[in-house]
């Protein structure tokens, strides 16, 4: 009966991954003589191929290996999926889904233990002698990685491939070059009427650096929205349809503001903080006083960040001049791929589109687009075209002395249902798991998905030369050659009070349409103040963020932790 039951699954995975069974003959046979790995995959913006890349280094490397008494070699099976392996439609299903192990795939803080996710503190410190090298994952990863809300004392529940961003302002530096949409160092433009000029050092006061030439302040941001719009062109676009996106540029300028202390103490629950405060004549101060953070105690208090106030009033003032994006933004046909459509096929347009808003990930989701438009001329491919990234603007207040950027490492995790299970299949992904920090690996990988990973590696010259100018400027951030970066998580999932009450933290949440809820909250301010028709202000949607924050504490927390100070 197990037999016939793994022959079920397998055969399932392969309906799913290749539509019908039998579709590439020979080549979709189970053999009984070899264990089967079920990998189930989220098949989101880094495309498929790296992972079909894994499955076969995979079976090649442990081709003569055996993961079970009586078997020799394995055979991965890959359920390819997008939307079963998101938030809580897949966490909801976890409990009937058989795969063995899973990429990329979301998984939440409530169910970080061991009753349902595997612990991988001890196999991070395995040597990966079985890939040639002496070095164990817990040795390669980044330092922000140890700092993530998935490895901690508690335990290690993924083990990690990119260090991926998102809410990136990417920018086209062919366009930015030819209109002169770069600062010069005297505060004008590139060009003008006075001729070229050579761009300003950025904030990181260094020349050559990919921050060169790009706004610093609110105001500078604000000049070249205007410039653009003025010289003919549009200057962002991003996908409105998906609140995420826009939300997700707010959040850069939040973490930007103090290097990332405020966005540790989301994520933890613990540190202290300066905290804002509104005084009688409707002004703001910081209190005399830090705020220490205390978990579920008084987790209410973080939505008195000074950074999100800052960060709500640029948001406030750049939606409200609608000369700043795209007319397309906010119609329901505006997927994340017809915002990338747009940027990048408005150089056939007659009005250019200089910026958007998106992760790292965005060429690989956009392979599609490139290649068409290749086909008719090959300087429009991928490798031919240039694209930056803008580091998130200095919000007024900020303390910030480098770039700060929100990263994202979740790959590869196993169900302890699996572990429990035992056998070949169990020892199986946790190898697979390790030939996820491997240096063939990533540098396959980094080839394939042009983004940098979340480990310190020395990456081979073709992988380096491979890569895109926009991947080599993530290269840059990443490896940071000049000290002028922060890397912190970003996954607010990590707040103790989430445990207790899934609704919340979420980030920019505010009742703002009804003070009393605590049901009910937007979360989106750029969607929010596009939308509201009532003539709410920032100050209305910030102040109403604290109250939404004190209602869910009132209702879910007090109880056990006490009343509010």
């Amino acid at each position: 009966m197990k037999n016939a039951k793994r022959v079920a699954v397998v055969t399932m995975s392969l309906l799913m991954a290749f539509g019908c069974v039998g579709c590439n003959s020979n080549e979709n046979q189970i053999d009984q003589t070899k264990t089967q790995l079920v990998i189930g995959y989220k098949a989101a913006g880094y495309g498929s191929v790296w992972v079909e890349n894994a499955k076969k280094m995979f079976e090649e490397k442990f081709a003569n290996y055996s993961f079970e008494e009586g078997k020799t070699g394995v055979q991965v099976w890959i359920t390819h999926g997008k939307d079963e392996f998101t938030g809580w439609t897949f966490y909801n299903a976890l409990p009937g889904r058989t795969e063995d192990m899973y990429l990329g795939a979301d998984i939440w803080y409530t169910s970080y233990n061991e009753t349902e996710i595997y612990d991988f503190s001890e196999l991070v410190k395995e040597p990966l002698t079985e890939f040639g090298e002496e070095k164990s994952i817990a040795d390669k990863v980044l330092p922000c990685v140890k700092e993530m809300g998935f490895w901690s004392e508690e335990g290690i529940w993924l083990i990690p491939t990119q260090a991926a961003s998102f809410g990136l302002t990417v920018y086209d530096v062919d366009l930015f070059e030819e209109k002169g949409y770069y600062f010069a160092e005297d505060g004008s433009w590139t060009k003008g009427t006075e001729g070229t000029k050579a761009k300003s050092k950025g904030f990181d006061g260094i020349a050559g650096t990919y921050d060169d030439g790009l706004p610093i302040t609110k105001e500078d941001w604000n000049s070249l929205l205007t410039q653009i719009y003025k010289r003919s062109d549009i200057p962002i676009t991003w996908t409105g349809l998906n609140d995420s996106y826009g939300t997700g540029w707010l959040n850069s300028m939040l973490v930007n503001y103090d290097e990332g202390k405020a966005q540790k103490i989301y994520n933890t629950g613990y540190g202290d903080y300066t905290l804002l405060h509104k005084n009688g004549d409707g002004t703001y101060s910081l209190d005399e006083t830090p705020t220490t953070f205390d978990g579920q105690k008084n987790f209410y208090e973080n939505a008195r960040f000074p950074a999100y106030y800052e960060a709500i009033k640029t948001a406030y003032e750049f939606i409200k001049n609608e000369n700043n994006y795209s007319k397309e933004t906010f119609k329901t046909t505006q997927t994340h791929i017809e915002a990338q459509n747009e940027f990048l096929t408005s150089i056939q347009a007659d009005k250019r589109v200089a910026m958007i808003f998106e992760g790292s990930w965005w060429e690989t989701e956009s392979d599609d687009t490139f290649t068409r438009m290749a086909k008719n001329d090959e300087s429009l491919s991928k490798h031919n075209r240039r694209f930056g990234i803008m580091p998130a603007i200095k919000l007024d207040g900020s303390t910030a002395t480098k770039h700060t950027y929100l990263i994202n490492a979740g790959t590869g995790w196993i169900p302890q249902k699996t572990a429990k299970k035992g056998g070949g299949a169990f020892e199986a992904s946790k190898m697979f798991c390790k030939m996820l920090a491997s240096d063939d690996f990533l540098n396959m990988y980094t080839k394939t998905t042009n983004v940098p990973v979340a480990y310190e590696i020395d990456y081979a010259q073709d992988t380096l030369d491979s890569m895109t100018y926009f991947g080599k400027q993530l290269m840059e951030i990443i490896q940071d050659p000049n000290d002028t970066h922060v890397l912190v998580e970003s996954n607010r999932n990590f707040n103790p009070a989430f445990k207790f009450h899934t609704s919340y933290p979420l980030m920019f949440a505010s009742n703002v349409d009804d003070p009393s809820s605590s049901a009910t909250a937007s979360s989106a301010p750029l969607n929010y103040f596009r939308f509201d028709a009532t003539g709410k202000t920032a100050e209305d949607f910030y102040n109403n963020m604290y109250t939404y924050s004190c209602a869910i504490y009132d209702k879910n927390f007090a109880a056990t932790y006490g009343a509010r100070n």
